[in-house]
């Protein structure tokens, strides 16, 4: 006889196991069209001089793209065919839908940031008209209402309940998480790895706290990344690509909509454990910002997108002396700490303590290896001698013959 408490992820396992063989078994097929019509992520050595990305760029060779199309069409197939479609769940797999399309076309022409960040702003768009805000927050004992003007808004027969701050609030946290989990993607596997990660802790916080219909979502998620995880092992075979802005995309909505279900009797988890769990990224997010508007003298936020630069935590960590897979290996250890912490405190008083310990703790940890970076590069600096005499300037005359046709 199986145990109450594990029925319901009994209940969920053969959706969840399909998520996961037929995204292992699409992988290599999407890998094949990828190469096939260049859909690739070209090397440092192969891009032209003149790239923002080049000191991002950690292969050494070309990497096809696309590889979450083989996550999250299965994902959204199963999802809309096994799970009764809301109005709320249809803004969610509708956004989700633009921003895998938009995400392929970037993976073969590379698309401006700005236009990029207009379509993560129309996917956020479109949750919050189908009925995805959020309300309120609770910090510190505190509740902060977010729902201070409201109006109805007739869109033809559809109508749109507007609320405003709350739905700028909900807005900017979708396109906040999208971006902070797609920059953690700079190593192979770590973005993957946190997203399994975080998908399998909403789901046990979504069963704990009744949300059992919204379970199902995460856990397939999850399924479906843990399949195309053996391809994008380092060393990868194949990217997840930006088609992989879906799996911030579907957390950053879930974690409102299983807020706002297991939230009905008071005891449900806050949209504070959801910023627990994706602490990691988020704080590397913050960080960086920061970084580039003191190096840089601006806070164009666009512009703060767009620079290029080596400031992310795994970057940080490599330039400690730690490998790819060693950087890997912390950051998901941490990840999975701190999900522990999550779902310990979650939607209970305590939340907030834990809440604090893991964000100081990890602020320490940045500014440990900020100090160790920078005193490994006052080091260097000392040890390098410049030649005496003056030096001929640097003059950039663009790609090289064999890097223009590289491609």
């Amino acid at each position: 006889m199986i145990d109450p408490v594990l029925q319901p992820y009994v209940d969920m396992l053969p959706l969840a196991l399909l998520a996961f063989f037929a995204a292992l078994l699409l992988t290599p097929l999407v890998g094949f069209i990828a190469e096939k019509y260049h859909f690739v992520d070209l090397p440092a050595t192969m891009r032209k001089r003149t790239d923002k990305t080049l000191e991002q760029r950690l292969h050494d060779n070309v990497k096809p793209r696309l590889g979450a199309l083989a996550v999250l069409i299965p994902f959204i197939l199963i999802a809309t065919t096994q799970i009764p479609m809301t109005t709320q769940l249809s803004g969610l797999f509708l956004g989700l839908i633009i921003l895998t399309v938009v995400g392929v076309i970037d993976d073969r022409y590379e698309l401006s940031g700005g236009v990029q960040f207009g379509f993560q702003i129309l996917a956020a768009v479109i949750v919050v008209v189908t009925g995805t805000t959020i309300p309120a927050i609770s910090v510190a004992g505190l509740d902060l209402d977010f729902t201070g003007w409201q109006t109805a808004l007739n869109l033809g027969s559809f109508v749109y309940n507007m609320t405003l701050p709350a739905d700028i609030i909900t807005i900017l946290w979708i396109v906040t998480l999208v971006n902070a989990l797609n920059w953690v993607c700079g190593i192979d596997a770590l973005g993957e790895g946190m997203t399994i990660i975080a998908a399998v802790t909403m789901t046990i916080l979504s069963v704990r706290f009744g949300a059992n219909e919204l379970a199902l979502i995460p856990f397939l998620l999850g399924f479906g990344v843990l399949g195309f995880l053996p391809y994008n092992y380092p060393p990868s075979k194949i990217i997840g690509g930006t088609a992989g802005h879906g799996y911030g995309f579907v957390l950053a909505v879930l974690s409102i909509l299983i807020a706002a279900q297991s939230g009905s009797g008071g005891n449900g988890p806050k949209l504070t454990t959801a910023i627990i769990i994706l602490s990691i990224p988020l704080i590397d997010m913050i960080w960086v910002l920061i970084n580039r508007m003191r190096n840089h003298k601006t806070v164009n936020i666009l512009k703060l997108f767009s620079i290029s630069g080596r400031e992310h935590l795994h970057h940080r960590l490599m330039d400690a002396g730690f490998s790819a897979k060693q950087t890997l290996y912390i950051e998901t250890s941490a990840m999975a700490i701190i999900a522990l912490v999550a779902f310990q405190f979650g939607g209970f008083n305590t939340g907030l303590v834990a809440g604090i310990a893991v964000i100081t703790a990890l602020i320490v940890a940045f500014t440990l290896i900020s100090l160790r970076n920078r005193r490994n590069s006052r080091s260097s600096k000392a040890i390098v001698k410049k030649p005496d005499g003056p030096q001929p300037p640097i003059v950039d005359t663009g790609p090289t013959p064999e890097e223009r046709f590289a491609y």
